[in-house]
């Protein structure tokens, strides 16, 4: 079946790489569509991502999601659902509090209570396995790429993807991390 037919198939079925043993030069740096898959277990992603700007795939997968300083210390970006991750101290060069800069990984965390950096890098080292897609290969543009995520988030509702999309998570952080209504 060509790409041009189902590109949505061809995210579906491309190979599932293990984190462990990935390195950066095995991704691409193409822009394209991934999905973040349980290692075992149902075969559905939990998140689905596109990566279309200048570093592609390798920077969204290997330069966001698998790198563990990729973290943010801006306070006005952190939320009240990101107090559990503050509670765990992880700090920054400058001594600020930091929490997850990529989206998989602070709805990873939140979900999770995990602590920001390596412990949820290795939790979805552990747990999940990757698969990508470039606009190339699908024979598509930017702007249908970001109609294909879309759908793909609208049809699979991966259970870590934004609000509005997913299904929601069980397995939330306690309620003293969340908001309280007065």
């Amino acid at each position: 079946m060509a790409p041009e037919a189902h590109p949505e198939l061809e995210l579906a079925a491309a190979v599932r790489h293990p984190v462990s043993g990935l390195t950066a030069d095995a991704v691409p740096r193409a822009p394209g569509l991934y999905a973040w898959w349980p290692r075992d277990g149902p075969d559905h992603p939990v998140y689905v991502g596109r990566a279309l700007g200048q570093r592609g795939l390798r920077g969204r997968i290997w330069g966001q999601h698998l790198r563990p300083t990729y973290l943010e210390p801006r306070p006005e970006k952190a939320t009240a659902r990101d107090a559990a991750q503050l509670l765990h101290g992880v700090v920054d060069g400058k001594g600020r509090p930091v929490v997850e800069k990529s989206a998989f990984r602070k709805s990873v965390a939140r979900a999770h209570v995990l602590a920001p950096g390596a412990p949820t890098v290795a939790w979805i080292s552990e747990r999940y396995v990757v698969s990508w897609v470039t606009l190339e290969e699908l024979g598509i543009d930017v702007d249908r790429a970001k109609r294909l995520e879309a759908v793909l988030i609208t049809v699979w509702r991966p259970r870590y993807n934004a609000r509005g999309f997913r299904r929601p998570v069980v397995d939330e952080p306690a309620a003293a991390a969340r908001p309280v209504d007065e």
